[in-house]
């Protein structure tokens, strides 16, 4: 009979708690666009409507203006309009002004780092006009928010060009030696084929102490991620070697190593990269013989040098910015040295000595000796470089 009553008791305290909150009393946001107009925030939020989802609406998404001289004020601003509490945990995308980002990020992502309901595993995005951006259509997903968080992390896993950090990782990129870090930008997208113009990508923009100082392009953005040895499948296209033909590469892997060092009082920094890729496409009558292999593969290794190159003269150009990150291995392989440098490594990195060395190897897989059919010989012929062990 006890247990029976300590039982009864146990399934009492299970019916729930007191100050729950049901989900038809709450609004989930997806996605937030923040812009500023003087001392004013105005975000815009982006919430999904799960009634017009299931009933398979294409608008299933509202959006809600809102204000303040705050970003909590703003917030409590919008419950007005939606009668619901708010929740950041399910935000999968933030989008900042450009304006903003130029006069510096950091106010405006003051409260996602200090409040706990936001996760920092959302992506971070700069565009000239978030708001107008947030509101246009997705392709495919209910949500312009979710289109792009989803995007995001398909094009990573295929075409490594396309960058762009979490709020985490944009944090711990300010904090590296040089506090430089980098955010993609978007625009509107639209041409005469398409009846809804939708959100593109447009580039790279690099964060210094918070503030949008330049871009790169898709080419730059690529070599940035070998630097930062991030770097994975990716497609090169190229001229063939002394022709006027082209040939395309994929990409499957690359490893960087960053090796500062001390020569004759100079800051010599080595970078080495060692990257595989398979011949993709082969637009050219010339036969794939073991002299052409070795041009395609020169070939290859000076293109990528080239790109890395192009990006660290960049990066020396006023305002200069280390997102390279070579200043954290300077500090963890030279720490005596980096003492006598860390008030002014921007001049330091500015004058180091940089030796790109490029190792590019070129796998033999699922190769055939021509793409180009001739009268009664069938189709192409597989064959293994016999020169390759």
């Amino acid at each position: 009979m006890k247990k029976a009553l300590i039982s009864l008791l146990i399934c009492s305290l299970l019916t729930g708690c007191w100050s729950s909150k049901e989900l038809g009393e709450s609004a989930f946001v997806a996605a937030v666009a923040v812009e500023r107009e003087g001392d004013l925030f105005k975000p815009k939020l982006q919430f999904l409507q799960p009634v017009k989802l299931d009933q398979g609406a294409t608008d299933a998404h509202i959006m809600i203006a809102t204000e303040g001289f705050s970003h909590l004020e703003a917030g409590r601003g919008a419950i007005k309009g939606l009668h619901r509490r708010l929740f950041f945990s399910h935000a999968q995308t933030f989008i900042v002004s450009s304006e903003i980002a130029k006069n510096g990020v950091f106010p405006t992502l003051d409260i996602i780092f200090r409040d706990q309901m936001f996760r920092l595993t959302s992506y971070l995005f700069i565009a000239d006009q978030p708001s107008t951006l947030l509101a246009l259509p997705a392709p495919v997903d209910p949500l312009s928010g979710i289109s792009l968080s989803n995007g995001i992390e398909v094009a990573e896993d295929s075409h490594q060009r396309v960058i762009t950090p979490t709020l985490k990782e944009f944090m711990e990129m300010s904090y590296e030696p040089g506090r430089c870090a980098y955010v993609i930008r978007l625009k509107k997208h639209s041409n005469e084929a398409q009846k809804e113009p939708h959100v593109d990508l447009d580039g790279t923009a690099i964060i210094k102490e918070g503030v949008y100082v330049k871009d790169i392009n898709d080419i730059l953005a690529d070599a940035l991620r070998l630097y930062r040895n991030e770097a994975g499948n990716d497609t090169f296209t190229f001229q063939v070697p002394d022709g006027d033909d082209w040939i395309s590469l994929e990409r499957l892997s690359a490893q960087t190593s960053i090796l500062p060092r001390i020569q004759n009082n100079q800051l010599v920094i080595d970078v080495s990269v060692s990257t595989l890729a398979n011949i993709n496409e082969w637009h050219s009558s010339a036969d794939i013989d073991a002299h052409m292999f070795k041009k395609i593969q020169k070939g290859y290794a000076d293109e990528v040098r080239g790109r890395m190159e192009k990006l660290l003269e960049k990066m020396k150009e006023e305002p200069v910015t280390d997102i390279l990150g070579m200043g954290t291995e300077v500090r963890r392989r030279l720490p005596e040295y980096w003492k006598t440098v860390q008030d002014d490594w921007d001049q330091a990195f500015k004058e180091a000595k940089v030796n790109i060395k490029v190792e590019a190897n070129i796998q033999n897989f699922n190769l055939i000796e021509n793409t180009v059919i001739e009268p009664n010989q069938g189709p192409p012929k597989r064959f293994q470089l016999p020169w390759l062990k």
